[in-house]
This record gives structure tokens, sequence and C-alpha cells, in this order.
């Protein structure tokens, strides 16, 4: 059984074993699904969402739900607040300036 963890702002995901999902909002409103988990062979396989399931959070966990319980993933992690919520400077601001 898959289960669900809500990082913290700013908290870094444990993406390091063979089995993982995350889940991650964008500054645009999506959310984003990434992950590796295993076939039924043992082979590694690897997640990417579809556009389809990024419009809102309950169809990222949807998916995701149902790829982990295949995958052997236990946990699905989400991160609800951006990276980078503060927004940088546009890289036009800075034409002006010349690099010697």
């Amino acid at each position: 059984m898959t289960s669900g963890v809500y990082l913290e702002p700013g908290q870094e995901p444990s993406t390091d074993g063979r089995c993982w999902m995350l889940i991650e909002a964008d500054l645009g409103g999506l959310f984003y699904g990434t992950g590796a988990g295993l076939d039924p062979t043992g082979a590694e396989v690897l997640y990417i969402s579809l556009p389809e399931d990024d419009v809102c959070l309950e169809s990222a966990l949807a998916a995701a739900l149902d790829w982990s319980e295949r995958h052997q993933v236990d946990t699905i992690q989400v991160q609800k607040t951006p990276s980078g919520s503060v927004r940088k400077q546009p890289i036009e601001t800075f034409a002006a300036i010349s690099i010697p």
C-alpha cells in the first residue's frame, strides 16, 4: 500500500532509493510528477506525469498513486510550495550590463 507525505516548504525530497515518487507544484499552479520504480520483472522504470494529470493536485495524486502501487513505490512525496517561489528578475533586466 502506498502512502503520502507532504514536504515542508524548502524541504528536500528523498529520491536516493530505487523506488520513489515526487509531485511538485510550479509557479503556474500545475503539479508535476516524477519517480522511479520497478516493473514486475524487477527492471527499473521511470515515471513522468502526463499533461492532463498536471492540472491539479488531485489529478496528479491519482495518477501517481496508480503508478506507484504497480511499481513498488511505498511513499508519494508532495511539495505543494513551488521551489523558487520568489520570482527572479527576468534576464532582459541584465541585458545592458557589459562583462569585461
